[in-house]
């Protein structure tokens, strides 16, 4: 049985398998189907979205059949994860990168090794169905710009989650000013599927995680209004912790991971996770991907 942790960087209870990316020297492609690795514990850093959706532990048990490797995964921002990464306290973590500049300034050579996307899970913006802001179809930040002009209420996670922190980077982005505590700006102080509910039963727009939305779309009025703005996507990024940082570093467990994570095998369980329980997918594989 595989356990998971929720919130607080509470360890995934001994899952198979580790999120690493390519560090120099080697693929590790070669030890793809090794049942029995020298050095099979493994450690990770991960962000809520992957271990809360079940995405992380489909792609565990696929790992799974066909390795020995074993990980401790902690959950949390991508803020810890790179403090857990310049403290030497984990192997790997995956993040989303580009929504966070505070991985993107604090991640160097001596912390770690970022590798190539590996899977997507764009935001989007939605609203009711009415769409009395007549948002949709407009730019991203011309869309957040009228909300603020028109005074029209928005709802906002407010728990100082990733999400919550790239919503705020948009509006900074918009506004050049903190919105939080202006009239029409109302903050729930919980996760995405509260907050979906709460903009739902105020006819009100927020920003939500694709694979958030998507997953609760049947339960909601809501319609999805800006989906294909740049600025919404969110990539994946894996990243090997340098030897540097932690001298043990599993790298062998990293190379076999990501030799998975890019095949078939591991982009097919990206590519189809959700979609019959939802009737669509989730997550989004690698770009150029062909499972």
């Amino acid at each position: 049985m595989v356990a998971f942790g929720r919130g607080g960087w509470k360890p995934f209870v001994r899952v198979l398998g580790v999120l690493a990316i390519l560090a120099a020297g080697g693929s590790g492609a070669e030890n793809a189907r090794d049942p029995h690795p020298a050095q099979p514990n493994l450690l990770l850093a991960t962000t809520t979205t992957l271990g809360d959706s079940g995405l992380l532990r489909a792609l565990i048990r696929g790992f799974q059949a066909q390795t020995g490797y074993r990980v401790t995964a902690l959950t949390g921002s991508a803020a810890r994860a790179v403090a857990l990464t310049q403290q030497g306290e984990v192997d790997a973590l995956l993040v989303m990168v580009d929504a966070h500049p505070v991985v993107q300034n604090r991640i160097n050579p001596t912390d770690g090794l970022a590798g190539p996307v590996v899977l997507t899970d764009d935001f989007v913006l939605v609203g009711p169905a009415a769409d009395p802001a007549h948002l949709a179809h407009l730019p991203l930040l011309a869309a957040l710009r009228t909300i603020a002009a028109t005074g029209t209420t928005w709802v906002s996670r407010h728990d100082g989650s990733d999400a919550n922190g790239f919503e705020l980077t948009l509006w900074d982005q918009a506004m050049g000013r903190d919105v939080q505590y202006e009239g029409w700006y109302i903050s729930t102080h919980q996760d995405g599927d509260p907050t979906l509910r709460e903009a739902d039963r105020r006819q009100a727009y927020t920003l939500s995680t694709g694979a958030g939305y998507r997953a609760a779309q049947r339960r909601l009025h809501l319609q999805a209004l800006i989906t294909d703005d740049p600025l919404l996507s969110n990539p994946y990024q894996a990243i090997t912790v340098s030897r540097q940082r932690r001298p043990q570093a599993n790298l062998a467990g990293a190379y076999t991971w990501v030799a998975y994570l890019e095949s078939p095998a591991g982009q097919g369980i990206i590519a189809a996770f959700g979609a019959a329980q939802y009737g669509q997918a989730l997550f989004q594989p690698a770009p150029g991907a062909a499972p």
